[in-house]
Order: structure tokens, then C-alpha cells, then sequence
């Protein structure tokens, strides 16, 4: 214990009536032990003042410390986070294929990834150096997903308040040398159309062409008129028009009512064939008049004008 406190405690143990029944250099002894103490307690609050000056100000440098390490770990976590989302996002950017994918394998990493939700109320970021696995997929009947290792480091944050998928575990590859599987190709499906029915029309039977026949007939007589000695001769002249090779049966008619005998033609192609007869009548003074017909028996019934073979006979 300090000296001035053991005079104070011995000094106060005395009364004042002591104080007071003692003589002038008690008195002054006292008050002199008094001084003392004062000045002890002034040392001794001088003293202690800087101590917790100190103290407040090492508290206070603390609680700054710990706010500059939580701002910093926030601004780290964030970053990290960040990074997180940008390499989420280029593995879900991949196109959608069907469940249960062959996976092929070339560089023979062996990686297991198990993700897990966590939340909980404090916030750790972890850095772990991973494979960062880059998906190619091949249209395929069969699709397949080819893993190609690169050696990026993955960070992984566990969000305290949100509930994340954390991979809790990851196996680093294996250097072990894996023979790689190579990939069986398969059957390319073809899907071809079946063949059009074709429909075939029956071809028309060939019509003969029709028969040939007579498409015309005309005739003419020579005189027409004829004044002068009797008997006397008139010619007719006819002609007959076929389309075609034929054979044609005709007759003359007269307009007396006589009828010639029936003649035959060969036509051996289409065109026109000339027929004649001849008519004599007359005697002395004789006055007549008359035709004749050129008629087409076969192969169809065709006759020329009368008025075109009429004639006049007058004898003298």
C-alpha cells in the first residue's frame, strides 16, 4: 500500500477532539500528511487517466479494425459471388439435352461434384482449386457431352442467408492414365419418303382411221345444145372426189328413166377420178330435151345436180 494512504487511514483513525488536544506540531503534521495525500491522489489520478485514455483507445481502434475487416470481407464476398454467378451462368447456358447423356471423357479427369443447400448465420468463403469442366454437346441421335479440363481455380462461397448449392466436395483429377473410349458411330436414320404412287393411265387404243369415201361429185355434158341432123351424140363427163384409197361403184341415170349398168373404180389413193358415157337419140324433126345423173353406189350414195348435165335436141 501506497505511504500517503497508510498516513490518510492512520489520520482518520484519530478523532477530532484528538486533532484538537494535540499540539501545534501535531496539527501542523497532520496537515502537512494531508497535503500528501492529495498530492498522491493527483499523481495517482494523472496517472490513471492516460490508462484508460489508452484503454478507450485501443477499444475504439479495435471496433475500427473490426469494421474494416467486415467491410473488406464483404466487398471480397460480393466479388466472389459475382464470379460465381458469371461462372453459373456459362454452365447454364448450354442447350438442353435428354436425361442420362453419354459422356465422353478425353481427358480422363475423375471429378465428383455434391451439391448441397446450406443456410446458417455466418458467412465463409472458401477457395478451393477445382477443374472447371467446359460441356460441348453434339446433336446426335445419342447425345453425348465431352468434358475438357482446364485448370481454373474455383471459389466457392457459402451464403449465410440465402440458401446456395455449395459443392461440399470435389475430387481433383486423377492422373492416371485412362484409355479413352472411343465412340461407336451410329446408324445414321435416313427417313425417305416412299415412293409416289404412280398412277398408270391405260394408253389409247389406237383408232383406225375411218374408211375412205366419196366427198364429191360433179358432171358436165358436151353440147348442152344442138340444132342440126339427127341421131346425134352427147358426151357426160363426171368426176369423182375420194379422201382416201377405195374402191367406188357408180351408174348413170338418165331422165328417161333408163339406167346404165353399174362400173367400178380402184381408187388407189384420195382425189379425183374422171368417169364418161355417151347418149345418141334423134331422128328427123326431133325436139328434146333432157340429163343424165352420175350416181355413187358405194362405198356411200352421192349423186351430181341434174341442171348440170341437161341438154336440148332439136333435128332437122
Amino acid at each position: 500500500m501506497p505511504a500517503p494512504l497508510g498516513d490518510l487511514i492512520e489520520l482518520l483513525r484519530t478523532s477530532d477532539a484528538f486533532i484538537e488536544q494535540q499540539d501545534e506540531a501535531s496539527r501542523a503534521a497532520f496537515f502537512a500528511a494531508l497535503e500528501r495525500v492529495k498530492r498522491a491522489e493527483a499523481q495517482s489520478a494523472g496517472r490513471a487517466r492516460p490508462v484508460r485514455q489508452s484503454r478507450r483507445n485501443s477499444r475504439s481502434l479495435t471496433i475500427l479494425l473490426i469494421v474494416v475487416v467486415f467491410l473488406l470481407a464483404l466487398l471480397f464476398i460480393t466479388l466472389l459471388t459475382i464470379l460465381i454467378i458469371q461462372t453459373s451462368h456459362g454452365f447454364t447456358g448450354l442447350p438442353t439435352i435428354a436425361p442420362s447423356p453419354t459422356i465422353i471423357d478425353t481427358a480422363s479427369p475423375s471429378a465428383t461434384l455434391t451439391a448441397t443447400a446450406t443456410s446458417t448465420d455466418t458467412m465463409t468463403a472458401t477457395v478451393t482449386p477445382t477443374v472447371t469442366l467446359t460441356a460441348t454437346a453434339t446433336p446426335t441421335d445419342t447425345p453425348s457431352i465431352t468434358l475438357v479440363p482446364s485448370a481454373t481455380p474455383t471459389i466457392t462461397v457459402t451464403n449465410t442467408n440465402t440458401p446456395t448449392q455449395t459443392p461440399q466436395s470435389a475430387k481433383l483429377p486423377v492422373q492416371t492414365r485412362i484409355p479413352t473410349r472411343t465412340p461407336v458411330p451410329l446408324p445414321t436414320v435416313t427417313n425417305t419418303p416412299p415412293p409416289a404412287q404412280q398412277v398408270i393411265q391405260p394408253s389409247p387404243t389406237p383408232q383406225p382411221p375411218p374408211p375412205a369415201s366419196v366427198v364429191g361429185v360433179k358432171a358436165s355434158v358436151s353440147p348442152s345444145s344442138y340444132k342440126g341432123p339427127c341421131p346425134t351424140n352427147f358426151t357426160f363427163t363426171g368426176d369423182i372426189f375420194t379422201s382416201g384409197a377405195t374402191k367406188v361403184t357408180y351408174e348413170w341415170e338418165r331422165s328417161d328413166g333408163s339406167v346404165g349398168s353399174t362400173q367400178t373404180i380402184v381408187a388407189p389413193k384420195g382425189g379425183d377420178f374422171t368417169v364418161q358415157t355417151g347418149w345418141t337419140l334423134g331422128s328427123s324433126g326431133m325436139k328434146y330435151s333432157g340429163y343424165e345423173i352420175l350416181h355413187v353406189l358405194t362405198p356411200n350414195s352421192m349423186s351430181s345436180s341434174p341442171g348440170a348435165t341437161s341438154f336440148t335436141l332439136t333435128c332437122s
